[in-house]
């Protein structure tokens, strides 16, 4: 797995960042890291989008994503919602866990 730590890219203006979920290509039950990329959209544009909270489950449980290239962990819980979702609709969604920039 790689060290490398994920750059977000800054925000302009009204922007927020969003997650598009697709239908995989692979059943949701691989143990495969899944990749996604956090595209950038104007809240003046009124972008459609369902949000997510990371808040439930155990913040130390953690397993791995991809972003855009890069390792990230997620909690659990988290990263179980991400693998089923896609399966539901396709769409944007705003994860607080990802799609708000820590410092």
């Amino acid at each position: 797995m790689s060290n490398e730590t994920y750059e977000y890219d800054p925000l302009v203006g009204n922007e927020i960042r969003l997650i598009y979920l697709t239908p995989p290509l692979q059943d949701f039950s691989t143990s495969e890291l899944v990749e996604y990329t956090l595209l950038h959209r104007n809240l003046d544009e009124k972008p459609v989008y369902n949000a997510l909270s990371y808040a439930w489950g155990g913040p130390t449980i953690t397993e791995p994503i991809l972003l855009e290239g890069v390792v990230v962990q997620v909690t659990t819980n988290l990263a179980a919602a991400l693998r089923i979702l896609p399966h539901l609709q396709e769409g944007y969604l705003w994860v607080d866990a990802i799609c708000i920039q820590s410092e």
